[in-house]
């Protein structure tokens, strides 16, 4: 009986084994696939790699002169100017004249003209653009000199095909290795959270946050196909916004499935959804935390988003470190606050 029972029990212990490791397996190759992507769209500390220069030009004559130190890279000329008449602008740039005016728009008494510069064009270090204007010319100019033709808060910016802020789509640690193994790290542990909190199979875990992973790919693929396609308009993302997006489907799919079994148990009057084990921790832990007075309340929470900084700060978002950071000392200060008052009462508890 004992020689029966072994290879039934050999076979289920292999089916769980082979499941696991295709999951493992399917996380890998969806985390490689975004990763490829992040390399391909993602562009990194945009606030310091995308530059404006802007200076307004009072004009005696027909011609103004403009001296800017900007980096060699691809940029988008404006000039704005009191609409004229039988006027024409003559534009150079290092002595170059450039002649590709991408377009001109006209509010009201205001004209405003589009050119590209291309790289090839500018120089390292300082560049002279002259502005020339025949017949009649307008008393001042708007001169603007960006290095991306539009920025979408400060989140999607579009570039000119020879700018050098695209990006590489090189093996790199930081633009492959780093982002596959976080995208790893984070599926695998929420999966193995859920699994334990409300026992679930593996199988309908990884469908489950395929399916929130999806707009979040979606969006990626839409951006990098775009990009191919497109010989006139690059599109990039910051990796701050990158995350941000990713952050938002991985809790989303992590809520959506506790909600969803909260419901299931809810129309069965089964109210034992959670794995007894796993539930028994939360309540101590909460119990636990429950107890503590609430100065000590304000100390946890000063820690808790401090032990998230560090990877935060591996991947570039010091914007969100900075509000963490403040959120926490917020907190500590907080918390000192309420001890020191009541050891300024004479030691009695907090209420």
């Amino acid at each position: 009986m004992k020689d029966l029972l072994i290879p039934s029990y050999l076979k289920k212990v292999g089916a769980v084994v082979k499941s696991k490791i295709l999951l493992v397996i399917g996380i890998i190759a969806l985390s490689l696939a975004v990763s490829f992507l992040y390399a391909h769209v993602v562009v990194f500390d945009p606030g310091h790699k995308f530059v404006l220069h802007r200076e307004v030009v009072n004009l005696k004559e027909s011609m103004a002169r403009v001296s800017f130190n900007m980096p060699r890279d691809a940029y988008l000329l404006k000039i704005k100017h009191i609409i004229l008449k039988n006027h024409h602008k003559g534009i150079l740039v290092n002595g170059l004249s450039i002649n590709s005016n991408l377009s001109c728009s006209r509010r009201g008494i205001v004209e405003t003209s589009y050119f590209y510069v291309p790289r090839e064009v500018m120089r390292s270090g300082e560049n002279i653009l002259e502005v020339y204007f025949s017949e009649n010319w307008p008393s001042d100019i708007d001169v603007q000199i960006l290095n991306y033709q539009k920025e979408i808060n400060n989140r999607i910016y579009i570039l000119f095909p020879d700018s050098i802020n695209l990006p590489s789509g090189e093996m790199t640690f930081q633009g492959v290795v780093l982002p596959a193994f976080l995208i790893s790290f984070f599926l695998l542990g929420s999966i193995y959270f859920l699994r334990k909190l409300l026992s679930l199979n593996l199988r309908r875990l990884f469908v489950y946050e395929l399916y929130s992973l999806l707009p979040f790919f979606m969006f990626l693929i839409s951006i990098f196909i775009f990009s191919e396609i497109n010989k006139t308009y690059k599109v990039v993302i910051s990796s701050a916004y990158f995350w941000l997006l990713g952050f938002v489907s991985f809790f989303f799919c992590i809520i959506s499935i506790v909600s969803i079994k909260l419901f299931q148990g809810y129309l069965r009057k089964d109210f034992l959804i959670f794995n007894p084990k796993a539930l028994n921790i939360l309540i101590k832990a909460f119990k636990w935390f429950r107890k503590k007075e609430l100065s000590d309340k304000c100390v946890i929470f000063f820690m808790l988003p401090l032990l998230v900084c560090p990877f935060f700060l591996i991947l570039n978002l010091e914007s969100m470190v900075n509000g963490l950071i403040s959120i926490s000392y917020l907190s500590l200060v907080g918390g000192l606050s309420i001890k020191l008052i009541k050891f300024s009462r004479g030691g009695g508890s907090e209420k």
